[in-house]
């Protein structure tokens, strides 16, 4: 085998970006209630007048409402037994004198509204209609005439101008006029946003791409709209206070466009085109609302294309922060935003498609009682999963890995075992694998990698003030993450690649030195392996505090997987590797290793999985000699492992004993192999099934000498924990 050190190559970063911004996370807990079956859509509203907002849920034939209780993760559920007809669309809103929010039914099959008051015991009684011709338009619930009284605005794309139906205060409404019915209208609008006390009008007129903007000046007196014409066809809109004044400013999104639009508000009642940002797809819903309690509206974007919710932190300086990124589940329909018991905090609420669930995602600023298994909100595409005291107060914190979001979510642990809300991070790479390596009792590096891609994201994270600095390093394409730590006396970051050359076949391991915090130097260890290469793994085998590595390499001719060691001395000059032992195989499958000490000896043992058609997991254990036995105990079980990062070695059940916990592909469970101490795993335990698992670690979150599993549910868009005394 040739051993090269070669020269050294200085490798300028790609890219380097700094943030510094300490803020709240957005949402934590979820839990979820029961909704409609097979739910189409889903409404908030006050429907017993307790002051607590309940969800109503529905379908073609039923409405199923969810009652909060005081205690906002216990629900009370109740059917009012409707005939309404063919259900197309619900909504929610007060159209009596009373405090309870009324329905308002639309029966698409027989083109009629209905509109169906609430009364005292959870009963619901339909009390007046409104029949049209056709289909039934859009609508939208407000008081535009100024009288308290709830009215209803009837628009669309096929409709004239804005029909107004005013209401009557008893739960009728009656057709009073038509505004601009030489236009028609896609969104509408409903507030006073020039503080005069008259609402006033914001309309897009979708076959103009315009934005109307029409003023109040008495009970049904509109000025002439102030008109904003786009390029493109305007969407969604929406009015709130969104700077350091309170008048209300106008968000704007646009048909089949990730574009987001500010438009702010001065005293004379006019709107300047404040900025313009991005989200990664066009939005589906629009809300504004303060999630984070700093007292500034910030953006909420639903998305049915990324499956998931974008909050955009508005900071009050007319600057909107890096956004955070929600996953809403495997095919999410609807979502609705409603307020925490008699709080103005925010929680959000959504359906699926073809589920009989309500998931709720609370605000982070909520307090709960933790249950005996958690979840919380994590972002898209939710990878590998770490556990480890990233603040330095012992206490276990826990990241994601999140691919599509691109993002390494940050959840504090709170000292009693519950997590903060996420603090999203942002990579400059899609990650696949992610693992870190603490600087110090504040700073940490987290390594993200992609074995497709030619670059590597380090994030160096300050988990006290939120600030990080992310930069991407090129490598060569096909890389694996073997080994990272931080040099005791530079404090810099160090990593070993395992490279492999498509066009030549051959395998190398490098060595990346950090010099600077955006400059690293590529050493290569090993330029190419002999027999060729079909696993490695680096540990310090012989305890001289320098890295060593083992490999198994295939020779064909023998038909022979023969395992080599490579001991480094303390100058870390690479010595001629020698061969510890060799396996008979029939055919060569792929095959993962891993090394820990595994018998409490102080010495590096090795953890083989043979993948298909093997699918078996083999022991190799430390010898006095510096070499490494021929695996002597293999289990039972048929054991297929995708990749390193599903694979844990630690000691669950606080034994003093090294267990195996993996996710086997073949079953489609975690599992636990118990260790006897000596090298074996004689028994096994089904820990819970592992379908759109994307990653799981396992801490003592709550330090009661327990361990807790954490796994990332990447179908469901959910962190979950579960106590494994």
């Amino acid at each position: 085998m040739r051993v090269l050190s070669l020269a050294l190559t200085l490798q300028w970063i790609l890219a380097a970006t700094v943030y510094s911004q300490l803020q709240r996370a957005t949402l934590g807990v979820a839990t979820e209630i029961r909704s409609a079956k097979n739910s189409q859509g889903l409404v908030a509203g006050d429907f017993d007048g307790d002051g607590l907002a309940d969800l109503a849920s529905y379908n073609e034939r039923q409405v199923l409402i969810e009652f909060q209780t005081k205690d906002s993760t216990l629900w009370y559920p109740s059917d009012p037994n409707l005939d309404a007809g063919k259900i197309t669309k619900v909504l929610a809103a007060h159209c009596n004198s009373d405090k309870m929010s009324d329905l308002i039914v639309v029966d698409g099959k027989a083109s009629v509204i209905r509109i169906v008051l609430a009364r005292h015991g959870h009963e619901f009684y339909v009390h007046s209609s409104i029949k049209f011709k056709d289909e039934i338009p859009e609508i939208l619930v407000a008081d535009v005439n100024n009288d308290s009284k709830n009215d209803l605005l009837i628009f669309g794309k096929r409709e004239s101008g804005i029909s107004v139906y005013l209401g009557s205060g008893g739960g009728g409404f009656a057709k009073s006029t038509v505004w601009l019915p030489q236009k028609s209208f896609s969104s509408v609008s409903v507030i006073d946003f020039n503080a005069d006390k008259f609402n006033d009008l914001i309309a897009v007129d979708w076959l103009n791409n315009e934005l109307n903007i029409a003023k109040a000046f008495g009970k049904m007196k509109f000025s002439e709209p102030t008109v904003i014409r786009y390029e493109n066809e305007p969407h969604l809109i929406d009015a709130a206070p969104m700077d350091e004044d309170s008048l209300p400013d106008i968000v704007v999104t646009f048909v089949n466009s990730s574009e987001i639009r500010i438009l702010t508000g001065n005293n004379s009642g006019q709107f300047d085109n404040h900025s313009t940002f991005y989200a990664r797809t066009p939005a589906d819903r629009l809300f504004l609302a303060d999630m984070n309690s700093d007292g500034t509206n910030d953006i909420l974007l639903f998305s049915l294309e990324m499956h998931g919710l974008t909050i955009f932190l508005n900071e009050a300086t007319r600057m909107v922060s890096q956004p955070e990124e929600f996953s809403c589940g495997r095919d999410p329909h609807e979502i609705v935003l409603f307020p925490h018991q008699k709080t103005n905090l925010m929680n959000i609420a959504f359906v699926e498609k073809g589920s009989s669930i309500i998931r709720i995602f609370h605000n982070n600023s909520v307090s709960l009682s933790m249950p005996s298994e958690i979840a919380y909100a994590i972002g898209r595409g939710a990878g590998s999963v770490l556990s480890f005291d990233m603040i330095g107060n012992n206490r276990v914190d826990v990241a994601v890995l999140e691919k599509q979001s691109q993002a390494i979510s940050f959840f504090p642990n709170q000292e009693n075992g519950m997590l903060n809300g996420k603090f999203s991070i942002p990579v400059s790479i899609e990650g696949v694998n992610m693992q870190y390596a603490i600087k110090n009792g504040e700073k940490s590096y987290f390594i993200v990698t992609n074995p497709t891609g030619d670059a590597v994201a380090v994030t160096e994270f300050n988990s006290k003030t939120y600030e990080h600095t992310s930069y991407t390093v090129p490598v060569p394409n096909n890389s694996e993450l073997l080994l990272r730590y931080v040099d005791k006396t530079s404090k810099m970051l160090n990593f070993f690649l395992l490279s492999g050359d498509q066009n030549t076949k051959q395998t190398s391991i490098a060595r990346f030195t950090q010099i600077a915090p955006t400059r690293f130097i590529e050493q290569t260890i090993i330029s190419r392996f002999e027999p060729p290469l079909v696993s490695a793994t680096i540990g310090d085998f012989d305890n001289d505090n320098d890295y060593d590595i083992a490999f198994l390499g295939k020779n064909a001719g023998r038909g022979m997987l023969e395992l080599r060691t490579i001991i480094r001395d303390e100058s870390s000059k690479t010595l001629q590797p020698h061969l510890d032992f060799a396996m008979k195989m029939q055919e060569f499958p792929h095959v993962l290793m891993w090394n820990a000490d595994i018998t409490g000896d102080g010495y590096p043992d090795l953890i083989f999985n043979l993948l298909q058609p093997i699918n078996q997991l083999q022991i190799a254990l430390s010898g006095s000699n510096q070499k490494f036995q021929e695996p002597k105990f293999r289990l039972r079980i048929p054991v297929n492992v995708k990749s390193r990062s599903q694979l844990k070695l630690v000691d669950v059940n606080g034994d003093k004993r090294t267990d195996i916990v993996l996710n086997n592909s073949l079953t489609k469970e975690i599992q636990v192999f118990w260790g006897a101490g000596n090298g074996t795993f004689p028994t096994v335990n089904r820990l819970i099934g592992s379908e759109g698992v994307g990653g799981f670690t396992l801490a003592d979150l709550d330090n009661d000498n327990f361990q807790e599993l954490i796994v990332s549910d990447s179908l469901n868009g959910l962190l979950k924990i579960f106590p494994l005394k």
